[in-house]
């Protein structure tokens, strides 16, 4: 199965998946739990040999990038199934992600209206393949200049709040959806692991 842990940026989804890991390997070995290989916005910015400048300076260059990201992201999430559907596969950041972010950008732009429609039901239905979401409340540290999107606390605290409300919605209505609103690091990591346990 798969479950995802997502969030804003700053929120320590990576902090928790480590401690989740560590947790399960000294307290459960008997359960596989592993971390799924993201393909992250700079593989493709590596791949196509073209920089973040270039994407926004060219809106149908950003369309098949933003189509592209969610693509790889359902070709890993199948290959990880396939290669053992009884493993517990934790992945970083969900659909709910991609179409929030894109969202900031694209959404300032009302000739994208369509394609964005598009690209959100894409997202919503490829959500159907997490087992459950956990979802954590960003401000657990500071905002680092990743090159790739602001870094200032009010974009974080924006995003936080949009995305928390994307993911109830695009999951669907069976999926359990886990609010991590506790900032202590063991805290976060019992939730998440007592939880698998018990499926």
């Amino acid at each position: 199965m798969i479950v995802t842990i997502c969030g804003a940026q700053g929120a320590g989804k990576s902090t928790l998946i480590d401690s989740v890991i560590e947790r399960m390997k000294t307290e459960a070995p008997q359960f596989q739990v592993k971390v799924m290989e993201r393909k992250t916005a700079r593989s493709v910015l590596a791949d196509w040999e073209i920089t973040l400048d270039d994407v926004y300076a060219d809106e149908n260059l950003m369309i098949k990038f933003q189509d592209e990201l969610c693509l790889r992201k359902q070709q890993d999430e199948l290959d990880c199934l396939r290669e053992d559907i009884n493993t517990v596969w934790i992945v970083e950041r969900s659909y709910a992600d991609l179409f929030a972010y894109t969202t900031v950008y694209a959404g300032r732009h009302n000739h994208l209206s369509d394609w964005l429609d598009t690209y959100y039901n894409n997202c919503k239905n490829a959500m159907g393949v997490y087992e459950s979401v956990f979802y954590i409340e960003g401000g657990m540290f500071p905002i680092q200049d990743d090159g790739l999107r602001p870094k200032n606390n009010h974009y974080g605290q924006m995003v936080d709040m949009f995305l928390k409300h994307k993911c109830k919605e695009m999951l669907p209505e069976a999926t359990p959806f886990i609010d991590i609103d506790v900032k202590d690091l063991d805290k976060r990591t019992d939730i998440v692991c007592n939880y698998l346990l018990r499926r």
